[in-house]
Formats: structure tokens, sequence, C-alpha cells
């Protein structure tokens, strides 16, 4: 299965095919190592925005290449808003306003995944 990030390259050209992504319950050491990392990356914010950002990129990645059935189509937008800042960043074009939007659309996504919640806001 392909990771949202495989999948999102080109999110802006090309729909995302929503019925390939799932997502299933992580057992309960990965979700607290997982939450570990995330502390990690939302203690960082502060000081370096735009790694934590980075890190939660990374993290976010890294936990729906784990979770592999069950519905995940809920976060594709929310997934998309939040990459979209990454690669803005990458660039030199994120400012502190869009770096802390695209922490708390990692941190609802991370909510979503880690928890397998059912439902994650869309992106404003």
């Amino acid at each position: 299965m392909a990771t949202l990030y495989e999948l999102d390259r080109s999110a802006a050209d090309a729909p995302l095919r929503r019925e390939t992504l799932h997502i299933q319950s992580l057992a309960p050491a990965r979700r607290d190592q997982y939450r570990t990392l995330w502390h990690e990356a939302q203690g960082q914010f502060t000081d370096d925005p735009s790694r934590a950002v980075e890190r939660a990129d990374a993290l976010i990645q890294t936990v729906m290449r784990e979770s592999g059935d069950g519905d995940l189509s809920h976060v594709v937008e929310t997934f998309r808003a939040a990459h979209r800042i990454v690669v803005a960043l990458r660039h030199g074009d994120a400012g502190a306003e869009e770096l802390r939007k695209a922490f708390a659309y990692y941190r609802e996504l991370f909510d979503a995944l880690v928890d397998a919640r059912v439902r994650v806001a869309t992106p404003r």
C-alpha cells in the first residue's frame, strides 16, 4: 500500500484515491512510543517550529505506514493541508501562522491515527 506521502506527491494536480487508504489500531507499546515522539516534537515547537513541523510530518507518515487496515479516507484532506505547508516550508515560503496550522493539523491526525479515532476536522 502506498503511503499518503507517496500518494500526495502531486496533491494539487491529482485526486487522491481515498478507497485505497486504511487505518487499524496500533499495539499499546507502539502507541506509547509514538506518543513519546509526539510530545518531543510538540515540546520543540516553541523553540524551533520549523523542525517541530518536519518531525510531526515524518512521525505521521511513519504511523500511517504502520496503520494498515480500516478506513483512512477521513484524514486525507487534513494530511494534504498540513503536508502542503511542509512543502512550502522546505521552499522557504511558510511563516509562523502556517507552521502553527500545520502542527495543529498534524495533532488532529496523530490523535486520529494513534487512538484509531474515526473523525478528523476538515482543514480550515
